[in-house]
């Protein structure tokens, strides 16, 4: 992973943990249920961000460094959408797809 998208990872993560802290308070102090479910949303699409920014390194890292395998890029695909949408390969049959150039 670079080392700048690595940093901007470990900032949001460390805002993450300081806002779930803050909702740790709330839950002590008994804010209302409203309050704290709002602020649960708010850690919720933060994280999803983060997802996102990991997820989007990897496809870039296997785009631009993985070589010419497109075989590798549909699996990385595959795995990558797995983890972002809760899909299960194995609930889903792939057609045979060939990665072969051709020309009519």
């Amino acid at each position: 992973m670079k080392t700048e998208i690595q940093r901007e990872i470990l900032l949001r993560l460390s805002c993450i943990e300081g806002h779930l802290r803050g909702i740790q308070n709330m839950v002590a102090e008994n804010r209302s249920e409203l309050e704290v479910l709002q602020q649960l949303r708010a850690v919720q699409g933060a994280l999803s961000a983060v997802n996102n920014l990991i997820s989007c390194e990897q496809l870039a890292a296997q785009l631009f460094d993985g070589g010419d395998d497109p075989e590798a890029l549909r699996e990385t695909l595959l795995d990558l959408f797995e983890q972002q949408a809760g899909w299960r390969r194995s609930s889903y049959a792939f057609p045979d797809v060939s990665f072969q150039s051709q020309n009519p």
